[in-house]
């Protein structure tokens, strides 16, 4: 991920509106807020600019920031994570994202497989499944703030060198549609990284065809 999308991160840190359905608090002196993902928290650059952020501008306001990221996971392998490593970081915020990895990738490339819509919507419910047993377990862990974060986007328009995955995007898009969704129902928090990047891309493409601020 290009570091022009630290803003996004820096307005999560923030309980930004413009990226959540609902106001977001800050987070308060002595939270612990842990991230769980895939390899892009797993890289640890926006979990590190959050910190930077609350400790350089609210030094009396200290908290304790975990990396929770595991390159290649999807919302199933989050969830068998939830025990022995993310709830043991004893989180009083818990962050979750998923969506990159659950979308596939070279699946779309496969002439001898083709990915049909059929099996298009078969990875969001595999996504989906995942994300209810995540749900499940954290229902019962009143103490703990969620949120949900949803992914950055995958950038199928730049018109730039390199395999293209024609119809993730797509897939995507169903997976933060439920994100969204179930944490409206759950009364949790909700971080969309997705539509507001992807709108970035956009506009700057209509200059620049090569345009993208996003590396998947």
């Amino acid at each position: 991920m290009k570091k022009a999308s630290i803003l996004f991160f820096i307005l999560l840190a923030l309980g930004a509106s413009s990226l959540a359905q609902c106001k977001l608090s800050p987070f308060k002196a002595g939270d612990r807020i842990v991230f769980a993902g895939n390899s892009i928290t797993e890289a640890g650059l926006y979990e590190s600019y959050i910190w930077l952020y609350y400790m350089t501008h609210f030094p009396d306001r200290p908290v304790t920031v975990f990396n929770g990221g595991v390159g290649g996971d999807v919302s199933e392998q989050i969830y068998r994570r939830l025990d022995g490593d993310l709830l043991a970081k004893k989180p009083s915020v818990l962050v979750i994202s998923f969506g990159m990895n659950d979308s596939k990738y070279f699946e779309y490339n496969d002439p001898k497989n083709p990915v049909t819509e059929t099996r298009r919507k078969a990875f969001v419910n595999e996504s989906y499944q995942g994300y209810l047993k995540i749900q499940s377990k954290l229902k019962n862990l009143p103490n703990i703030e969620k949120i949900i974060m949803a992914s950055s986007p995958y950038d199928a328009t730049a018109k730039q060198s390199g395999v293209i995955f024609v119809g993730k995007v797509k897939t995507m898009k169903e997976i933060v549609e439920f994100q969204k969704k179930a944490a409206k129902k759950q009364h949790w928090g909700f971080v969309d990284l997705f539509h507001p990047m992807t709108a970035i891309n956009e506009r700057g493409q209509k200059k620049d065809p090569a345009y993208t601020k996003v590396k998947c």
